[in-house]
């Protein structure tokens, strides 16, 4: 039987394949790898086409043999590349799936109120991922909130050499919403915002879960704390007002943010400390975050009411960061595993070719006595 012709490289090979502006400092291996892998990704060279031999591309890059093999390994094992024997190294027929996602962290790093959530799901996200044979890239933007505007040049260049197949924002300051929204990879976010591809709880359904429980409670003077800020505070105190007014039985809610570069637990209790030292104090307490609350559940206890008898507290909650409390609180809470498990679905979808959506987690009343 005789045996199948190599295919050979057509004669333009060798001007695809001229030898690249490689940097000094850098190893050439790396650099060759990320070469002939954009060369993939934006479709210069495609599935089925044979590369140049290990010693043409030597040859033609001004290297040796060993330094163009070990080039080539890492796009093998990555599903780029395909040997066979005989015949060559070719590129192989993509298969749509997630490779490389980078995490990236932004905005206002080390603040408190977001540190043990997005540590947490940022671990989370690196544990299912790995899981996935998906690698992870951690990337911290140091840079102000003004430069913050625009992708930083590392991710930029990441994406264009198709080293980041997507991107998961996780801590952003407002001013990167910009390139956020407009990158031409799959992304997601975990927050609040409705850009079509984040992931938060379902606050219509935490607003209803926790009108139902002051209702049975028999309370009449709710107060909503929010740690989010104003803007979407006025939002999210719409729903709460608007469903203890279908209740037609409670009085209309005094809504209050927490001022934004105050820390959340001391803007919890200072903000319950007022509220418990006006004259028409109330007598049912919502809060969100469970930072927040932290600080809620100092004023309460300093002020030695009875909770919930003469105070009745709700919160939102994170159900694998629990919090000390020395009474009996109604928590509203949500999984960071769903968070987690939501945000790589959402990237999924899109490798897939689906439309992104917004998604929303429905929060379970967990009662601590």
């Amino acid at each position: 039987m005789p045996k199948s012709p190599a295919a050979t490289p057509p004669p333009e090979m060798e001007s695809i394949f001229k030898k690249p502006a490689f940097q000094l400092g850098i190893a050439l291996e790396r650099q060759a790898t990320a070469h002939i892998r954009r060369l993939i990704k934006s479709n210069v060279i495609k599935p089925g086409d044979r590369l140049p031999t290990i010693r043409e591309l030597a040859a033609w890059w001004d290297t040796n043999y060993f330094t163009i093999q070990s080039a080539i390994k890492p796009l093998v094992s990555e599903g780029l590349l395909t040997r066979r024997p005989k015949l060559g190294t070719f590129v192989a027929n993509q298969q749509k799936r997630l490779k490389r996602v980078c995490l990236y962290h932004g905005g206002l790093q080390g603040a408190e109120s977001v540190d043990e959530f997005y540590n947490r799901i940022d671990l989370f996200l690196y544990q299912k991922l790995s899981q996935k044979h998906i690698s992870t890239l951690s990337y911290f933007d140091r840079r102000s909130s003004k430069e913050q505007r625009y992708i930083p040049k590392e991710l930029d260049d990441g994406i264009k050499g198709g080293e980041i197949d997507a991107i998961i924002a996780l801590w952003h300051d407002i001013e990167a919403y910009g390139w956020i929204v407009n990158l031409t990879i799959p992304w997601s976010t975990p927050g609040l915002q409705p850009m079509g591809h984040t992931i938060s709880f379902d606050f219509n359904r935490f607003c209803e879960q926790a009108t139902q429980a002051i209702v049975e409670a028999g309370k009449k003077r709710p107060a909503f704390i929010s740690a989010i800020d104003k803007k979407q505070n006025d939002t999210i105190g719409e729903l709460f007002t608007g469903s203890c007014g279908s209740t037609k039985l409670l009085h209309e809610p005094e809504v209050l943010c927490v001022p934004r570069k105050i820390p959340k637990a001391q803007a919890g209790y200072e903000i319950c400390s007022r509220l418990l030292a006006q004259k028409a104090r109330p007598d049912a307490i919502v809060v969100d975050t469970d930072t927040v609350c932290q600080g809620v559940i100092a004023a309460l206890t300093e002020s030695q009411l009875r909770v919930p008898e003469d105070v009745l507290l709700i919160s939102h909650a994170n159900k694998e960061i629990p919090v000390f409390s020395p009474f009996s609180v109604i928590w509203l809470a949500v999984s960071i595993h769903d968070w987690a498990d939501e945000v790589i679905e959402q990237l999924n979808r899109q490798i897939a070719g689906k439309a992104p959506r917004n998604s929303k987690l429905h929060t379970c009343v967990m009662r601590s006595e």
